[in-house]
């Protein structure tokens, strides 16, 4: 009866992953891992490949927005430089959006302060904020 219980706890592992499959499972673990195990070796023929190329040489004729020449890092960071409205110190903004250089210059300025205390008083007029 052992053989029997030894061949029971036998683990099936995913021949991609390695994680232990479950019930219903014989090779692997999911889609993806199929996929990726039985493309790994793929070779393709010549005239495979020359379809491929000319598939994506007409997407690219099709979408030249997409593929436009990249842009130099410095021009990105000459577009970005800011200078920031609370410390006057000159920086380069993650995001075009961005105005302040820091949050605690956010913390800081004029218009955050101002809009906190705006927000102050009208729970004071509803009765919820003390004052």
């Amino acid at each position: 009866m052992e053989p029997k219980i030894e061949s029971l706890h036998k683990q099936k592992l995913c021949l991609n992953c390695g994680k232990q499959l479950k019930k219903g499972q014989y090779k692997f673990c999911c889609c993806s891992c199929s996929v990726t195990y039985n493309n790994k070796n793929r070779k393709h023929s010549a005239t495979t490949k020359e379809k491929i190329r000319n598939s994506v040489l007409k997407y690219q004729k099709a979408h030249p927005e997409r593929y436009k020449k990249s842009i130099k890092i410095e021009q990105l960071n000459h577009d970005r430089r800011k200078i920031c409205p609370t410390c006057g110190k000159e920086f380069i903004a993650k995001k075009l959006s961005t105005i302040y250089c820091s949050p605690k210059c956010v913390h800081n300025s004029l218009e955050y302060r101002e809009k906190i205390r705006q927000k102050q008083l009208a729970r004071v007029k509803q009765g919820i904020h003390s004052g």
